[in-house]
């Protein structure tokens, strides 16, 4: 497209310089500097835009200026081209005087005018933009010229104070490259670039928003020593008094008050410090609102000291990770997984694995884990189950509630003669404590046998009925328990029968004590 098309639009306009817009489809901006300088620069910003007032095509583009001493014919006072100026989003910024220095005598003699003309890419002529805008130094101070190189316009306003209702500067830019505002500090002692204060409890100092992309950054690029990208302090020792807010307004969706990252493989996202407490969660909603939410994802994490985690707590002498609740659950622990653990504690040699107390207030410990794993408590041991067993080797096709001895080659069988004096008890239905079950310990070919406790068993009527009280022995019928009549002989009785059977076969109750 030919640049015949386009046209130059103003950006911005410099207090210090008269620079005005002559017309709808030609008006620049130029910021002329004092005559008491020679060799100097004038920083120049305008927009090149179509007809339709979209924005021209990225790519590097030619200028020539020119100033003049009248609106209209006249012959040139001082020109230059500059070759291959960035223009993106249809905006650039360049320095007049930059190739051929402007010198004082062309600045110092009252108004002068700009003619701009334009060669795009690929193209082979300059298009002349008219008309001429006009630029004058009248109100140009000595002394205040920008440095040569710089892009910085020329003002007057150190140590202003501006008031005034509505919003006190406005700024507006459009480059991907380049800062709105930049404010610098050059302080050896450490300055501020920007201050902002407020002096009312619900006023802000400084505030940043974005409409979709991030409304504040705090970035420090030192490599070494202790930096701070964002510091918030605070003086007041109000309830929600607060240094630093993360507030995310969204109702709906995953969103975040507050995000911390961090790329070091031994770094952390969030850190806090306190006397009293670093960090804490406060959750008011309802239906799985969380005051603390630790997500450790990697796929490659493990488990143990070296492991990943998704919330950590560390301390020397107090509380790593501390549950509270009045009516809740100070801390809960869920895995989701198959092979997850839900809750796992972990101890160097010499400390207890798990404490539990009674307290806070007068603290009585009542269970504990030492770091052998050896279990202690000031109370009982309540289990679903009913009996105590130990898991023995077994033959194969037993069933709970048979009555089994011990056969030749030491592994448990069915029973099978009345009277049986190998008799060792009943394999337990639902033992509440098992013995020989160890983590590590190889189970293939055992079964829990029922040795003391309250244990289903099968039973016979084949020695007359069962009452509640009866002692049992081993009957013909393979497996079954039967009535052991008066004077049964030492080592033939199972247990008691805590239930009746009048007749036939079946299942009792009964309490194993072998006799």
């Amino acid at each position: 497209m030919s640049i015949k098309k386009f046209y130059l639009v103003v950006l911005a306009v410099s207090a210090v310089m008269l620079a005005v817009g002559i017309g709808s489809r030609f008006s620049g901006i130029a910021h002329a500097l004092p005559a008491a300088q020679t060799g100097v620069t004038v920083p120049y910003s305008g927009s090149l835009t179509d007809e339709a007032g979209v924005p021209v095509a990225d790519g590097a583009y030619d200028f020539t200026f020119t100033l003049y001493a009248a609106e209209t014919d006249g012959a040139p006072l001082w020109s230059e081209t500059q070759e291959g100026v960035t223009v993106q989003s249809g905006s650039f910024i360049t320095l007049l005087g930059s190739v051929n220095a402007l010198p004082k005598e062309v600045l110092d003699s009252g108004a002068r005018w700009l003619e701009v003309a334009v060669r795009g890419p690929e193209e082979a002529e300059f298009t002349l933009l008219s008309p001429r805008q006009e630029l004058s130094a009248s109100t140009a101070q000595a002394g205040l010229a920008a440095p040569a190189n710089s892009l910085s316009c020329v003002h007057t306003h150190w140590g202003e104070v501006w008031s005034g209702s509505g919003n006190g500067l406005v700024l507006q830019g459009n480059s991907d490259t380049y800062a709105t505002l930049y404010a610098r500090d050059v302080s050896p002692n450490g300055g501020y670039a920007i201050y902002g204060r407020s002096y009312y409890g619900t006023g802000v100092g400084v505030y940043g928003e974005s409409s979709s992309g991030t409304g504040m950054i705090g970035k420090t690029t030192v490599t070494t020593g202790d930096t701070t990208g964002v510091w918030g302090e605070v003086a007041s020792s109000g309830t929600y008094a607060r240094a630093v807010v993360g507030w995310a307004t969204k109702t709906s969706g995953t969103n975040y008050g507050m995000w911390g990252e961090s790329e070091s493989s031994t770094g952390c996202g969030v850190y806090g410090r306190s006397p009293w407490i670093g960090v804490q969660g406060v959750a008011e909603g309802t239906g799985g609102a969380t005051g603390v939410y630790g997500v450790s994802n990697n796929a490659s994490c493990t488990t143990g000291l070296s492991g990943c985690r998704g919330v950590q707590g560390s301390s020397d002498k107090g509380y790593g990770v501390n549950g509270q609740t009045a009516t809740g659950v100070g801390v809960y622990a869920y895995a989701s997984g198959v092979a997850g653990v839900a809750l796992r504690a972990e101890g160097q040699s010499g400390g207890n694995l798990i404490e539990a107390y009674h307290g806070p207030m007068f603290s009585d410990r009542e269970f504990y884990v030492s770091d052998a794993g050896e279990v202690y408590a000031d109370g009982n041991f309540h289990s679903g189950g009913a009996d105590l067993a130990e898991m023995l080797p077994a033959v194969e096709g037993l069933e709970p509630g048979d009555v089994l001895v011990v056969g030749p080659d030491g592994r448990l069988a069915l029973s099978s003669e009345a009277y049986q004096s190998t008799v060792v008890g009943v394999y337990s239905t639902n033992p509440g404590f098992v013995g020989g079950d160890g983590e590590e310990t190889d189970l293939k070919g055992k079964i829990p046998l029922a040795v003391v406790g309250v244990v289903p068993v099968k039973a016979s009527a084949e020695n007359g009925p069962i009452q509640p009280g009866d002692l049992l022995v081993a009957s013909s019928t393979p497996g079954h328990a039967m009535k052991a009549g008066s004077s049964p002989s030492v080592g033939t009785v199972i247990g008691k029968a805590l239930e009746s059977l009048e007749s036939g076969t079946g299942v009792i109750q009964i309490l194993v004590m072998l006799q």
